[in-house]
């Protein structure tokens, strides 16, 4: 059974978090800095990956799924719909019960920032990675991303690649 999750009525009171039940506690840890994660030489680094969402239920399973193929295992996806009022909510519904993925639902459009900074709240990966919900990635995307970070000092803060375009 699912357990619903309030973050904050003052911050977020459309928020519906929901969230498979897990063996850990829901206490958010902070996200550890670039230089607490290379000092731990961590070869497995967490990452969150965030999709932000609003009206995208034709691309929205493409852009989930390309997260989970991805080669790298050490993931959470957390997927923040803002209000959609086309059937994104109904196309995030079978995610809501797998490990490792967070569904937020919010009731009503609160824009693009405020649904980022709700998953924000709740990833607890070494790194954050953002997907919009109509882009996907490649498989080996992540464990390329997390490669070179560790090949990097601890001065690099962000690692990006080139993106192709592909219009319909």
């Amino acid at each position: 059974s699912l357990q619903r999750i309030v973050l904050s009525p003052k911050t977020s009171p459309n928020l519906q978090l929901w969230q498979a039940p897990q063996p850990k506690s829901f206490d958010i840890a902070p996200i550890q800095t670039l230089g607490q994660a290379m000092q731990e030489k961590n070869s497995d680094p967490k990452v969150s990956v965030i999709i932000p969402s609003f009206n995208h239920a034709q691309y929205i399973e493409k852009a989930i799924q390309s997260v989970l193929d991805q080669e790298y295992s050490n993931l959470e996806l957390i997927i923040s719909d803002d209000g959609s009022s086309d059937n994104t909510a109904d196309v995030l519904e079978k995610y809501k019960n797998k490990n490792s993925i967070t569904v937020l639902l919010h009731e009503q459009n609160r824009g693009q920032s405020a649904s980022i900074n709700d998953a924000l709240k709740v990833a607890t990966g070494d790194f954050i990675s953002f997907l919009p919900s109509d882009d996907w990635y490649l498989p080996n995307k992540t464990s390329l991303q997390i490669k070179k970070f560790q090949s990097c000092s601890e001065a690099v803060g962000v690692v990006y690649g080139k993106g192709l375009r592909y219009y319909e």
